[in-house]
């Protein structure tokens, strides 16, 4: 599990990603390598979940839209990515 941890850590492309998977190595035992600053605009294009409104239709339905971003939806919330980083931080000063 740390091997992959740290091959996503190469492969993200936001900071708020990096946030999640620095914590998750922090939490098994790792110390944790320099603090991430997260960027708004990584802030921003950052959703901790993201439904796609075709998953209540019937399957032949499902792949006529299943591709589009138009048929998602994005959810974002600043008090739950505070806490992350805050989260995060104090895992670091535990370290």
């Amino acid at each position: 599990m740390i091997k992959d941890l740290k091959a996503e850590m190469q492969r993200a492309d936001n900071e708020m990603e990096l946030v999640l998977l620095q914590t998750s190595l922090i939490k098994l035992g790792k110390i944790p390598g320099e603090k991430i600053v997260v960027s708004r605009k990584d802030w921003d294009r950052f959703y901790f979940f993201v439904a796609n409104m075709t998953s209540v239709f019937p399957n032949p339905v499902k792949g006529i839209f299943a591709n589009s971003r138009k048929t998602n939806f994005f959810y974002r919330s600043e008090a739950y990515y505070q806490t992350l980083l805050l989260e995060n931080e104090l895992w670091r000063l535990k370290r």
